[in-house]
């Protein structure tokens, strides 16, 4: 199959090796898009490739007002287009909203008989501690809105303090911490898959003792690992890729 046939509005195929013996689909935290992953063919290796998810109002994916902003019309959606391209052994890879969207997107592709051989969740609350965690900041006025992304420590202040950028940016964010925050958590069988979760050192958003509980949504094996960094420690793509390799690789 080629790279057009597997690109639709949200599957964006970012690499294609021919010999590849796993597929990692990628799905990046609320504001962000596909471009998180624009450096992973540098560093994922050659047997992985990397398909990343681009959520709505970014480029090829326009804002769209049939499409309710929640957890659910993603979710089916994004399966809708997964099931027409998993033809190969395949990865779940999510930070923080990506990771609450791959832990449900894993659930219901497994419901479907096409689970992922892995969920990896990257400084994502799961999803029973949400409720505690979310201060339902979607609302909140451009102004204060503005200051809480800055305490997320991954957005330049330079570009917070940017006219032309908050115009683009607050809407994005916006839109995608409501799905987030639309979320309803239910308590279901764990996943019958190993769950593999990274948090970063300095995370203040979802601290390493959140990281652990991940444990709980797996019926085999759990790991969890640690990166320097704070929430966004994600963009620190060599070390994420090779923590992410060494897991497979058993080491």
């Amino acid at each position: 199959m080629s790279m057009t046939e597997r690109s639709g509005r949200w599957i964006r195929p970012d690499r294609h090796p021919k010999n590849a013996t796993y597929r990692c689909i990628c799905l990046p935290h609320a504001g962000g898009s596909t471009a998180l992953f624009a450096q992973w063919k540098h560093s994922i290796g050659d047997d992985i490739d990397v398909s990343s998810v681009q959520y709505p109002g970014r480029a090829g994916h326009p804002f769209r007002n049939d499409l309710p902003a929640t957890m659910t019309a993603w979710v089916g959606e994004i399966i809708e287009e997964l099931l027409t391209t998993l033809n190969s052994p395949f990865l779940l890879f999510g930070h923080s909203l990506g990771g609450v969207l791959a832990y449900e997107l894993a659930r219901s592709l497994t419901e479907k008989g096409k689970p992922p051989i892995a969920l990896i969740v990257s400084g994502a609350v799961p999803p029973h501690l949400l409720g505690a965690r979310l201060k339902r900041v979607s609302t909140f006025p451009d102004e204060h809105l503005i200051n809480h992304v800055s305490e997320y420590g991954g957005t330049p202040e330079e570009l917070l303090a940017h006219p032309e950028f908050i115009e683009y940016f607050l809407p994005l964010f916006r839109q995608d911490i409501g799905v987030l925050e639309s979320y309803l958590f239910h308590e279901r069988q764990p996943l019958a898959i190993p769950i593999f979760a990274l948090a970063g050192k300095d995370d203040i958003v979802a601290p390493q003792t959140d990281i652990e509980e991940w444990q709980m949504y797996t019926t085999t094996s759990f790991t969890m690992d640690t990166i320097d960094g704070n929430h966004f420690f994600v963009e620190d793509h060599v070390a994420v890729c090779t923590t992410i390799r060494n897991w497979l690789k058993g080491e």
